[in-house]
């Protein structure tokens, strides 16, 4: 286990370094363009895409949100499944699927909520150096919320992908998924502060059926992929 997670690092450090760069610069990028007479939570909340109002769109955060969803469900897709592509015939010889799921979430997750934690300290001690104003103890809340939702939809996007290649890569099952998941997610992640531990419940839920799907079916994902 310990080796895969040490490898998932080296692969990410070493393949992924711009995607990782990106997802720290966007949101400094945004903020310049957003700091001038603003409140920390305004400024905050469009650089990471997280007060969306669909009914009063405003561009740049619009542009923000679909940039932090992508690039976060990019790389839980890529590190879940580099594995499978590049080592087919040993993978699960030298470890249980019970293992490697339990390895990748380990990772995912604490990769996730480092490079969110990055980016939020560097944000919003920029806005403060920039702007004079002192910290609002909300932002903490926002980060939170903002993690907890990164992850859910992180997991029901790989998920789909995943009973989609158990499906034989059925192109209109996963396209239908996507566009449901689309329509039917909230937007607003600041406005889903309430609802953090139903988030989680579900995540975890949804973990528990990847490891199901790994368990059960780990040669015909291997088959497929």
């Amino acid at each position: 286990m310990k080796y895969l997670i040490y490898n998932d690092i080296s692969y990410l450090l070493r393949k992924k370094r711009f995607i990782l760069l990106i997802l720290i610069i966007v949101p400094l990028i945004i903020l310049f363009l957003s700091v001038n007479n603003s409140t920390m939570m305004y400024t905050i909340n469009r650089c990471m895409g997280t007060n969306l109002n669909i009914r009063s769109i405003d561009i740049i955060q619009l542009l923000s949100y679909l940039f932090h969803i992508a690039g976060f469900i990019y790389l839980i897709v890529d590190i879940y499944l580099k594995d499978l592509t590049e080592n087919l015939e040993n993978i699960f010889l030298r470890m249980q699927p019970k293992k490697y799921i339990i390895s990748k979430n380990i990772f995912f997750v604490i990769t996730t909520i480092i490079i969110k934690i990055v980016q939020y300290l560097m944000v919003t001690t920029l806005f403060m150096i920039i702007s004079k104003q002192s910290f609002d103890v909300k932002i903490i809340q926002l980060a939170i919320t903002d993690v907890t939702y990164i992850l859910l939809l992180q997991y029901l996007f790989l998920c789909s992908y995943l009973l989609s290649i158990l499906l034989r890569k059925n192109v209109i099952f996963l396209s239908t998924t996507i566009v449901i998941l689309i329509t039917l997610v909230p937007k607003c992640i600041w406005g889903l502060q309430p609802y953090v531990i139903y988030m989680i419940a579900i995540t975890i839920l949804v973990q528990i059926m990847i490891h199901i799907i790994f368990y059960k079916y780990p040669k015909k994902i291997l088959e497929n992929v």
